[in-house]
C-alpha cells in the first residue's frame, strides 16, 4: 500500500478521487519487474468523502492469494480512504481493517513521514519492520547528523510547508545551504519580496524566518540565474528566459 499526491483538502475535509491520484502506474510498474498479477481491490467512493472503509470484498482477493492464483493484493490510494487522516474512531477503525490484512507491517518509505493511519498507528498493532530501503537511508542520515566539515547539502522540492521543520534543523548544521525547486522560489520571494506562480502567501511569510537567519550567518548560497518560464510544461520555446538573481535586488 502507499498514498498518492494530496487528496484530502485541509479546510473542507473533502477527499478528491482520481486516476491522477490512482496507484495503478505503481501495480503496473510491480507487475512488470516482478512478473506477476497484481490486484486492486475496488471499494465504493462517495463523490466527496472517498472511500468509507475496506470492506469484505477483499477478501475474495485475500483467498485468491493464498491460492496463488495471484501475486498480491495492493491496496487503492490510503488517502483514499476517510480514516488515513481522520482522528478519533474513525481512523482507528481504518487502522484495525488494515492491520486485520496482514502478519506484519514493513515500511520501505522514507518520504512517508506524515503520521498517517497506514504509516504510523497501524505499527502499535502488528509485529513493524523497516526495509531494505528505509534501512538505506537511515544510514545516510548519519551523515547529516555527523557530517564532514565543510557541509553544502542541497535541498529541493515542490512543498515548502512540509520542509520547514527539517530545513530549519538542516540550517543550523551546516556551512552552505544550496536551495532549489519551489523551495528556492519561496526564499526568493520572501527575500526579495518578488511573487512567482505556484508560491502560496502562506509559504512566503514562513519562509521569512530563514530570510531572516541568513542575514547574520549568510549559508544560503544563491545561485547567480534562474530560469523563469511562462509555462510548468517545461522548456517551451519562446516562452522560458534566463534571469540573474541581481534582477530581484
Amino acid at each position: 500500500m502507499t498514498h498518492v499526491g494530496r487528496t484530502r483538502d485541509k479546510k473542507t475535509g473533502r477527499i478528491t478521487v482520481g486516476d491522477d491520484t490512482s496507484v495503478q502506474p505503481v501495480v503496473e510498474y510491480l507487475e512488470r519487474k516482478l512478473y506477476t498479477k497484481f490486484v486492486v481491490p475496488q471499494f465504493p467512493v462517495h463523490p466527496e468523502w472517498g472511500i468509507r472503509e475496506i470492506d469484505t470484498s477483499i477478501n475474495l482477493h485475500i483467498r485468491d492469494l493464498r491460492a496463488h492464483r495471484i501475486g498480491g493484493v495492493y491496496l487503492p490510494n490510503t488517502r483514499w480512504f476517510q480514516g488515513e487522516e481522520a482522528t478519533g474512531e474513525k481512523r482507528e477503525r481504518f487502522t484495525l481493517q488494515l492491520a486485520g490484512l496482514a502478519d506484519v507491517f514493513v515500511n520501505d518509505a522514507f518520504g512517508s513521514w506524515q503520521a498517517h493511519a497506514s504509516t504510523v498507528d497501524i505499527a502499535r498493532h502488528l509485529p513493524s519492520f523497516a526495509g531494505f530501503l528505509l534501512q538505506r537511508e537511515l544510514s545516510t542520515l548519519k551523515h547529516v547528523l555527523e557530517p564532514k566539515r565543510p557541509f553544502v547539502a542541497v535541498v529541493a522540492g515542490a512543498k515548502y510547508d512540509t520542509k520547514i521543520g527539517p530545513l530549519n534543523e538542516i540550517y543550523k548544521k551546516v556551512d552552505h545551504l544550496i536551495l532549489g525547486g519551489v523551495i528556492y522560489n519561496t526564499f526568493l520571494c520572501a527575500k526579495y519580496d518578488v511573487r512567482v506562480g505556484g508560491v502560496s502567501e502562506s509559504d512566503i511569510k514562513a519562509a521569512s524566518d530563514l530570510v531572516n537567519q541568513d542575514r547574520k550567518a549568510k549559508k544560503v548560497l544563491e545561485l547567480p540565474h534562474v530560469v523563469e518560464s511562462d509555462t510548468i510544461e517545461g522548456r517551451v520555446e519562446g516562452r522560458y528566459r534566463t534571469r540573474s538573481i541581481k534582477d530581484f535586488k
